[in-house]
């Protein structure tokens, strides 16, 4: 907005003052400054209120599609039957797994046993020979 000049304030408040002319027109000049920012957050909130707008229609065209599928459609009965068996399929992965883990436990277990007897052996050999050397 334009700004007025002291001049023109006094031509359209004869009765004010030097003083309440100025403050006045400090007045005007803040609650210029105030609107220009309200407005521009009102652009703001517009565009994206149209933005918003435009998502929920899509979403709602996207709702409208998947309705028009619905559950009793053959492509939607083939998709549960494939959900169905993949599940079955991912319960068998567990409990292999699962039995897999236990034998790898079992395989480790096992084989700290088994470094345990190579190595006492192995020290049992060692101290045979020490033996045999001295004799």
């Amino acid at each position: 907005m334009t700004e007025k000049t002291l001049h023109e304030l006094a031509t359209d408040h004869p009765n004010k003052t030097y003083t309440e002319l100025s403050a006045l027109q400090k007045r005007v000049n803040e609650l210029d400054s105030s609107l220009s920012i309200a407005l521009d957050v009102n652009d703001k909130y517009q565009r994206e209120n149209v933005a918003l707008k435009k998502r929920a229609q899509e979403a709602e065209g996207e709702n409208t599609i998947i309705k028009g599928i619905g559950n009793s459609s053959p492509e939607m009965k083939a998709l549960q039957v494939r959900v169905k068996e993949a599940g079955e399929i991912n319960k068998l992965h567990q409990e292999l797994n699962g039995k897999l883990q236990t034998r790898l436990t079992e395989v480790e277990a096992d084989n700290k046993i088994l470094s345990k007897q190579i190595s006492d052996h192995i020290k049992n050999k060692e101290d045979l020979i020490r033996r045999a050397g001295l004799q």
